[in-house]
């Protein structure tokens, strides 16, 4: 998956018609862990956040905000200190994904499935406790390890191993964000091949990515990611100025919470060999923040956001940048205290958040659209696959705003990523 071979197999073979097969195959158990993934955190964060805070009477109380997300930090930091292999690498802002296994023996392949199972376990226990964290990684993080599982008991072609990590990525994916092309988008950005080769990879994961669909609209009766965009989201002359100038100012700031990111990476490294107590400090650091900023900056922002659209109409400008700023703030906190999981979402949240506010300042702009431009331009901040973010983003959108939503992830793009080698 490094390469284009001199000389690909045809597709109209026996062979690769039973590769497809076992793409569709090992979707399903991939699938069913990453739904129950989500329904679990859920579930587990349900009983904590509510049942329990009712139990308690804290309703109202700010000790109960900042002692979970600080119990959700140490257990966080007790994973890192306790599991062989840690709970892997911490998350990052605008990199792009590893679908090829990197080369290495079989001990470091055991590492690294080991290094995945401890992020799986403390992005489940990051997303309990409310950290601005998405669930996006340690879905897949699960997802590979049943992927990784279950291949051999399909006997899936050796020649072929590469295409089980990105099957398995295509049919999250797909579950993920409710359709086979926003899987199909993302492979064809993340994997660098071109012609016969691409086709290779991306047919099986086509396939994968349409039963991961199926799949979680039949079980949760929708994709993980569903927005409702507020009012009228319909295309106007305006849109043409303000989307790309949209994109740029969500690239500028998604640059900013890179170099934050990136500080706050060098404060946390004197801490990092002492796990709890920097996971008790970003965990009570998180709870402050959202006594102060509200408890929408909690989580990964993918529900808090619907809240905020369905305030839409009455919400303020200092409200609206009290949520984003707090919520980046929480970002950065999550990021580099031990916490584990994925960047879209909660970017998606600022830069829904901005939207809107950029829909109160600017003439003639809807907050449909303006929250629509937010969201696509901090979601390529990132993640650096333009056409990817557009499809994801365009799913909640009218069809005739997909041009000027091009524009402004174009826009974002070229400010975060323009200068980077891909």
């Amino acid at each position: 998956m490094t390469g284009n071979p001199a000389t690909p197999a045809p597709l109209q073979t026996k062979g690769f018609v039973r590769l497809l097969i076992h793409a569709g195959l090992i979707a399903i158990p991939v699938t069913l862990v990453a739904i129950g993934f989500v329904a679990g955190t859920h579930a587990v964060a349900h009983l904590i956040w509510h049942d329990l805070r009712d139990a308690l009477g804290a309703g109202g109380s700010s000790w109960f905000v900042i002692a979970v997300p600080l119990a959700g930090g140490l257990l966080v930091g007790l994973a890192a200190l306790r599991l062989p292999a840690g709970t892997g690498e911490p998350p990052q802002l605008g990199h792009a994904l590893a679908l090829a296994d990197p080369p290495g023996d079989e001990h470091a392949a055991r590492t690294r499935g080991q290094a995945a199972g401890g992020m799986v376990i403390a992005g489940a226990i990051s997303l309990v406790a409310g950290a601005s964290i998405g669930p996006e990684m340690p879905m897949l993080g699960a997802a590979l390890i049943a992927a990784a599982l279950v291949a051999p008991r399909l006997h899936w072609p050796a020649a072929e191993a590469p295409l089980v990590r990105s099957s398995a990525v295509a049919a999250v994916v797909g579950g993920i964000f409710g359709s086979p092309l926003a899987a199909a988008a993302l492979i064809v950005e993340a994997v660098p091949l071109t012609g016969a080769a691409l086709y290779r990879v991306l047919l099986p994961a086509l396939v994968s990515g349409c039963i991961g669909a199926g799949l979680f609209g039949l079980i949760a009766g929708h994709a993980f990611a569903a927005y409702h965009l507020p009012g009228d989201g319909t295309s106007r002359l305006a849109d043409w100025a303000w989307a790309p100038a949209i994109g740029v100012a969500g690239g500028l700031i998604g640059l900013g919470l890179m170099r934050l990111v990136d500080g706050a990476g060098a404060v946390a490294d004197r801490l990092r060999s002492r796990p709890l107590v920097l996971g008790a400090a970003g965990g009570a650091l998180l709870g402050l923040v959202a006594v102060i900023a509200g408890e929408r900056t909690l989580f990964s922002g993918q529900a808090e956001l619907g809240a905020v659209f369905d305030d839409a109409a009455t919400i303020t400008a200092g409200t609206l940048l009290v949520l984003a700023a707090g919520k980046c703030i929480a970002i950065v906190i999550a990021f580099r205290s031990g916490f584990r999981g994925g960047a879209v979402f909660p970017l998606v949240f600022v830069g829904g958040v901005l939207g809107l506010l950029a829909a109160q300042a600017l003439p003639g702009l809807s907050e449909a659209n303006g929250a629509a431009y937010g969201m696509v331009a901090l979601a390529v901040a990132g993640l650096p696959y333009p056409i990817f973010c557009i499809l994801f983003i365009g799913f909640f959108t009218a069809a005739d705003l997909i041009a000027p939503l091009s524009l402004a992830a174009v826009a974002a793009y070229l400010v975060v990523h323009g200068r980077q080698d891909r």
